[in-house]
């Protein structure tokens, strides 16, 4: 198992993000025209400085109320709804890391994937239309 430095992890775990992410908010552009939404990113703190992070999980459905908008949970799988499209697929599903000081012990496939999506962040092979 390789070890790189926090920093670097760091850096390549967050331009794997904006990849998803830059994904994500492409497709609820479509989406909305189906009165859904899919989070972007849900992050939750556990005790003991677990973090978790959730990208692309979550379903809302966007409801008119009064003057303003209410968000209803709908689930963690698409909504069936006729000829809404596949949300995008993010290579970054579950990652599990063990940081000892300054350094990252990492899965070497993991690692490949990361590098891959950082060096194509800029690139969307997903579209929606």
């Amino acid at each position: 198992m390789p070890t790189i430095e926090l920093d670097e992890f760091k850096k390549l775990l967050s331009q794997a993000l904006d990849s998803c992410l830059r994904l994500v908010y492409e497709y609820n552009n479509v989406a909305k025209a189906f009165n859904v939404y899919l989070k972007p990113i849900h992050v939750v703190t556990k005790k003991h400085n677990k973090v978790y992070i959730y990208v692309a999980k979550y379903w809302y459905r966007i409801v008119k109320q009064g003057n303003g908008i209410k968000w209803v949970y709908i689930g963690s799988g698409k909504p069936n709804i006729p000829d809404l499209p596949e949300p995008p697929r993010c290579a970054i599903e579950r990652i599990a890391i063990t940081v000892h000081n300054n350094f990252v012990d990492i899965d070497n496939n993991l690692l490949r994937a990361l590098r891959a999506l950082a060096s194509n962040s800029s690139s969307s092979a997903d579209t929606w239309a």
